[in-house]
Order: structure tokens, then sequence, then C-alpha cells
């Protein structure tokens, strides 16, 4: 039986492509950065090389924002409209999933034909055989990039996460309440169904002290009530720190590049280069944290699997 049978596939298979998204970072993005880094921030690598890691790079945090915004949405859509969440398919999760990398490499795609921006080896001042590795954007297309490629995507996580998190304080509010009023319906049930002794009068409780004394009955009462969904709740917490993680590894390479594109230095180029490492190598490590996950490594197999059979 397949892995994706279920509607938890749809959360897995945007997990497992944010999985590969690291794993493009780590294997292709942070040898060149530890090169980098080694050498001061100094690029020796020659200027296609350069264009090679400033595309992937610009790249792989789109990506990595537009899948934070995807499992936002995944889960809003799971907890708000669960009868139209059950309709979804894994041909939605793919598409999804797919959009997710194809309109960020068109936009940056289009971008470099357009000239919108350019790679370029800065001269180290004073030292003639040393350059750094940067980008130049256009005044008019940085902005609109950093616009809808970064703060309009995570705003709408960001929402959408706050929303979820409103809707699931409802429901423990409503769980609270309905155990409540199950208690107070079985004893009331209880106390009607008492027996009145014909002879004494006396009124025979032996069956209500037997149930509100016997753990067992109590327990039924317990598991009649509505409880919800440990994987779900697991499903918003993980989407939770992973939009945590983002705003702090992404937002100041952000703000750093806003700086540069105004001719704004906040930081010397060997010690951005430094935090810019630190900050990818985050990224990098992240699918060995994924990987401890169950039921993620369990859809990366089958995707792998899948892979392999149909070849």
């Amino acid at each position: 039986m397949s892995i994706f049978s279920s509607n938890q596939s749809l959360t897995k298979l945007i997990m497992t492509s944010f999985v590969a998204v690291e794993i493009v970072i780590g294997a292709f993005l942070m040898p060149l950065f530890v090169v980098e880094t080694i050498n001061d921030g100094h690029w020796k690598l020659g200027l296609l090389t350069c264009m090679v890691k400033n595309f992937f790079s610009g790249w792989m945090s789109q990506v990595s924002i537009f899948h934070i915004c995807s499992m936002a949405v995944d889960r809003f859509l799971a907890i708000k409209y669960p009868l139209l969440y059950r309709r979804l398919t894994l041909r939605h999760a793919l598409l999804q999933a797919s959009l997710d990398w194809v309109i960020p490499l068109l936009a940056f795609t289009l971008s470099k034909l357009m000239d919108w921006y350019h790679d370029k080896l800065d001269k180290s001042p004073g030292v003639a055989s040393h350059d750094f590795c940067s980008m130049t954007f256009n005044c008019f297309f940085f902005p609109v990039m950093l616009a809808f490629g970064y703060v309009f995507p995570l705003l709408v996580a960001i929402i959408l996460y706050l929303f979820i998190l409103l809707e699931v304080h409802k429901f423990h509010i409503r769980t609270g309440r309905y155990k409540e009023q199950r208690s107070q319906d079985f004893k009331r049930d209880n106390i009607i169904s008492t027996n009145v002794l014909p002879d004494s009068g006396s009124v025979r409780n032996t069956a209500f002290e037997a149930n509100i004394e016997n753990p067992d009955v109590l327990g039924k009462v317990s598991k009649n009530r509505p409880k919800p969904d440990r994987k779900n709740l697991k499903a918003y917490k993980t989407v939770g720190c992973i939009i945590v993680c983002i705003l702090v590894c992404w937002t100041p390479p952000y703000v750093l590049s806003s700086a540069y594109v105004f001719n704004i230095s906040l930081l010397s180029w060997p010690l951005q280069s430094r935090m810019i490492f630190v900050l990818y190598m985050n990224a990098a490590i992240n699918p060995l944290i994924y990987m401890f996950n169950k039921s993620i490594r369990r859809a990366v197999r089958t995707l792998l699997c899948s892979k392999c059979c149909r070849i």
C-alpha cells in the first residue's frame, strides 16, 4: 500500500520537496561557500562559477520561501476546509510542489536574460589579485523580487499559521467544554436511573456509586469525547518551527542585499560572507534533522523507490 494513499501524503510530499531544496543547498552551494569562507570572502574560482553560485543561491532561497507558503496553505486548507482538503489528490500536491520550483526558476532566468541583475567580481581595495563574488540588481527589479519573492509569501504564511493556531486554540476550548458537559450528563443520567426501594423508601445509589468510582466507566466517557489528530498537531508544530527558522535564516541576507543595492555598507564583505555561510550551513544540515522524522524518511524512500521502479 502506498504511503500517498491518505491526505497526509499531501503534506509529506511538500515537506519531501522542501527537504530536496535543502539537499541541493548542501550538495551544490555549500562547497562553494566553504571555499569562499576559507579565503576570507575572496573569490578565486572565476566569474563563471560566481555566476552559478549567485544563480543557485537566489533560486534556492526563493524556492525555500515558496515551499514555506505552500506548507502553510496546506495546513490552512486541512483545518479550515476539511471537506475540500479531502478531495485533493497526489496530483494537486505534485502540481503545487512543481510550481514552487518552476516559478522562481523562471523569474531568475527571465531576470538574467533581461539584465535585471549582473554578476561581477569586485576588486578588493588595495589588493588587485583578490576579488569578491557579488550581484548588482536593477533598482526596479530588486524591490519587486523582495516583495513577491520574500515579503509577500512569508506574510501569507505567517497570517495563515496564526489563523491555524487560533483555530487549534478554539478546538481545545470546545474539547474542554465537551468533556465537562459529558461528565455532567453522565452524572445526571446515573442519578435519574437510581431505584427507590419500596419497603424502606431509601434511595439505592449502588449503580451510580459503582459507576462513578469505576475508572473503566470514566475512561469510556473520556474516550468518547473528540480528540485532536496528533499527527495534524505535529504537522502544525513542524510548519511553525520551519517558518521561524526561515525568518531567522533568510531575513539577514535580504536586509544586507537591500542595503547593498542602495549603496549602504552595513558589514564588511568578509564578515558578510561568513554570516551567509553560517545561514546556508543551517539549511544544509536541516535534511539530517528531518531524517529523524519517520514519516519523512518513509516518504523519501517511497518516492525514490517509485522513480527507480519506473526507470
